[in-house]
């Protein structure tokens, strides 16, 4: 059977903490109800090595700093611990293990002995009643109770970032990743987070990154980052576009793919001083937003102008998921704008193979102009590949046929090896 470990923190400076000592917690009574109940840990701190090998041990069981919860005018403590159950948390799994303060000097101040035993006893009772409450629900077999098979959990969780595979299976899912080698994205981890994790899976498992783009990550957390060394892809979520990225390069080496998300419509005019930053490793290049923003009704133009870059291979720009209508306003102002900014930036990526769009049915016209599709051909000479992807079911509808393969026939009078695609769902 299971028991809490209740962890006492004696301090022999502290008059309290031996008068608590030798008249209550060295009580028959407390002695009797704690062998029968808990595993006890008792621990001095009388001496600062005896304090600072408190504080490692703790940091490395709940990836937190002892003296961050607890202040050393509260001796004595007694501190409850008990197992995680994670379904009742709101933030990050960190720990497999949870504590609670269980008694603090200042509920013994005034009390008659008697009452403070009393206290005692009854905190006890009170965390022992949580523990095995705890203990019950964490009994429960989520793979039974949902008739769901391990193998059907596991492939769940390949479409999962990693914390929240945790999140829907709990961190008991993660012995199983380990097993199995399964590869996983990590969204935003915190450095307790990333300790967690350390513990529990294989660094090399953790081959993709999502973090968000306005944030100052620092080079702390960087550097924990750069343990997990088979990052080979990263997501900035609504980066800044004066931010520095070619940082990240120092901490992922091996990083091939760069994946830029925002919120809202991007202004590729002023896109420059982030492309500019590329390095010669980033072979996969995607923007997923909401549009793009036309410059014709814009104050601000930006000074800078794109650098040629020689290493990107794939492009994907994806406004698939945003069907807004002020986008469906702004194709109406200028329907060329969009597809003419985006081809003025995949010109300069002098290597390109294949280039893929992801847009809704509603913005199939403003991508059908021949005069920029031949443009782009014509400035790159690698280019074998392009698909106008739908998200939508595509129906029969002879004049985009027709205009599909005014298209096609235009691009192969300029390369017979291009090809130009369009397909849904």
């Amino acid at each position: 059977m299971r028991r809490p470990i209740l962890v006492y923190i004696h301090n022999d400076d502290s008059q309290v903490c031996n008068t608590f000592c030798k008249t209550v917690f060295c009580s028959s009574t407390i002695i009797d109800y704690l062998l029968d109940n808990y595993i006890v840990w008792p621990w001095d701190i009388t001496f600062q090595s005896n304090k600072n090998t408190l504080m490692k041990i703790w940091e490395e069981v709940f990836s937190i700093e002892f003296l961050s919860d607890f202040f050393t005018e509260e001796w004595p403590l007694m501190i409850g611990i008990m197992r995680r159950f994670e379904y009742k948390t709101d933030r990050l799994i960190t720990s497999d293990y949870q504590f609670q303060p269980l008694l603090k000097s200042d509920n013994l101040m005034g009390k008659q002995k008697s009452e403070v035993s009393e206290i005692v006893l009854n905190k006890l009772r009170l965390f022992k009643k949580q523990f095995d409450e705890n203990e019950q629900v964490l009994s429960f077999n989520f793979v039974e109770s949902n008739g769901l098979s391990w193998e059907v959990i596991l492939e769940t969780a390949k479409y999962l970032s990693l914390n929240d595979a945790i999140s829907a299976f709990s961190t008991n899912i993660l012995s199983l990743l380990q097993h199995h080698s399964m590869k996983f994205q990590l969204s935003n981890p915190d450095i307790p987070f990333i300790q967690m994790i350390l513990r529990k899976v294989k660094p090399e498992q953790i081959v993709s990154l999502q973090l968000d783009g306005f944030r100052l990550w620092s080079r702390i957390e960087l550097t924990f980052l750069s343990t997990f060394t088979n990052i080979i892809s990263m997501t900035l979520l609504n980066l800044p576009y004066d931010k520095e990225i070619n940082k990240y390069e120092k901490y992922f080496p091996n990083l091939t793919c760069l994946s830029l998300c925002y919120d809202n419509e991007i202004n590729l005019d002023t896109f420059s001083s982030i492309f500019n930053q590329f390095w010669d490793r980033i072979k996969r290049f995607e923007i997923r937003c909401a549009g793009v923003l036309c410059t014709h009704y814009t104050t601000y133009r930006s000074n800078k102008s794109y650098q040629v870059n020689s290493t990107v291979k794939y492009f994907l720009f994806d406004v698939g998921q945003f069907p807004l209508i002020s986008m469906s306003n702004y194709y109406e102002c200028n329907r060329l704008c969009c597809l003419k900014s985006i081809i003025i930036l995949i010109k300069q990526m002098a290597n390109i193979r294949c280039v893929h769009f992801i847009i809704n049915k509603y913005d199939i016209e403003a991508f059908m102009d021949i005069h920029e599709w031949e443009i782009l051909v014509q400035a790159c000479s690698q280019l074998k590949n392009i698909k106008l992807q739908i998200l939508d079911r595509m129906f029969q509808n002879d004049e985009l046929t027709q205009k599909v393969f005014e298209i096609q026939t235009a691009l192969h009078n300029i390369r017979q090896t291009i090809r130009f695609q369009i397909f849904g769902l």
